[in-house]
């Protein structure tokens, strides 16, 4: 008999570090049990450990969806369809594609991720992630960097970064702020003058600095063209 995935085969695995009807107590087992389209419900705890995602199409949640009671030391995620939300992350959460054997300016990236509602205290940082969305996070002593040498189609909303940057490197096409405040920050575009994404971040950059005026938010803008 040969087995078929399908979406109903999907699962829902539970994590709790101090309950054993759980599942598992490690964010990492129940991720390196899991398949694709698996669900992973993490209960409230403190999870000292640097969670590595390399499967596809896996969604890690907190159970409570609220970031202050549910912390784990780090991300990191290199394969598709990711979704990480509701933690409080007290290192940095990395998205991660890697540049090929055959040299520069070819690349393997990670697509369709989502960073929501999650509380970081070093930043996020993605490389090579491509139609991904970073959302309603927030990051405090730190930023978001974006670095692209082709088409992104990255979107950054409704962010709250205190003490930090947002910086785009490379300048990855079809990049969106949109929304989001910064106390005490800047926004950086470093080589993006030759994309058209150039336009569409500084339109949509005018838009933040527009928002930020109006409440009284202190906030700079850096472009840097090399």
């Amino acid at each position: 008999m040969i087995a078929i995935y399908s979406p109903a085969s999907a699962r829902e695995i539970t994590v709790d570090d101090s309950n054993s009807d759980a599942a598992f107590i490690s964010i990492q087992e129940a991720v390196n049990s899991s398949s694709s389209g698996d669900v992973i419900l993490v209960s409230p705890g403190f999870y000292n450990e640097s969670v590595d995602i390399g499967i596809q199409n896996v969604s890690v949640l907190s159970k409570s969806e609220n970031p202050e009671d549910t912390t784990v030391r780090a991300f990191n995620v290199s394969a598709n369809g990711i979704t990480v939300s509701g933690f409080s992350i007290h290192e940095s959460l990395n998205l991660r594609g890697y540049m090929s054997p055959a040299g520069y300016n070819s690349c393997c990236p990670i697509e369709n991720c989502t960073v929501k509602n999650n509380i970081l205290r070093l930043g996020i940082y993605a490389d090579e992630c491509y139609n991904s969305t970073l959302g309603k996070n927030v990051v405090l002593n730190s930023g978001i960097g974006i670095h692209s040498f082709a088409v992104a189609n990255f979107t950054i909303s409704d962010n709250l970064i205190v003490k930090g940057d947002i910086d785009v490197y490379q300048g990855p096409d079809h990049c969106v702020l949109l929304n989001n405040t910064l106390l005490n920050g800047s926004i950086g575009l470093t080589e993006c003058g030759y994309h058209k994404s150039l336009v569409i971040i500084f339109q949509t950059i005018k838009k933040v600095l527009e928002l930020a005026s109006g409440n009284l938010i202190p906030m700079r803008l850096k472009i840097i063209r090399l």
